[in-house]
């Protein structure tokens, strides 16, 4: 046993049962599937052009490192729904991964939108 081993064992499920959410995670090419991930959103920086903004909002999801109950190798193209989004359709798309350990990883998902002028709602790029 070391260090490691004993916190993915027991520290990273309570972690997740704590202040994980419900997420559908979707590889490219496979099938949907709930995962609990721990979600933070990280601010969207924000590009003026003349008639339109653009925003590039992104989050960091960590869950379990695991092809059944989280995430185990991602690649571009696969997608997340989050908690309460409208859209049937995914409308996350990984970006990178940014850790692994302990049991878990935390990858980078990205969502790009622009405002109009003239449009109440920023439209999904």
């Amino acid at each position: 046993m070391s260090f490691t081993s004993d916190y993915a064992a027991a520290a990273t499920p309570d972690l997740l049962t704590v202040f994980g959410e419900q997420v559908v995670y979707q590889p490219v090419g496979g099938e949907p599937r709930r995962i609990t991930a721990i979600v933070e959103d990280e601010p969207a920086p924000v590009d003026d052009g003349q008639s339109h903004r653009t925003r590039r909002a992104a989050c960091l999801v960590s869950c379990l490192e695991s092809d059944t109950t989280g995430i185990q190798d991602p690649r571009l193209r696969d997608a997340l729904r989050r908690a309460g989004e409208d859209s049937a359709e995914p409308r996350w798309s990984f970006d990178t991964t940014v850790r692994r350990g302990g049991g878990m990883i935390t990858c980078r998902f990205v969502r790009r939108s622009i405002d109009r002028q003239g449009e109440l709602t920023p439209s999904d790029l």
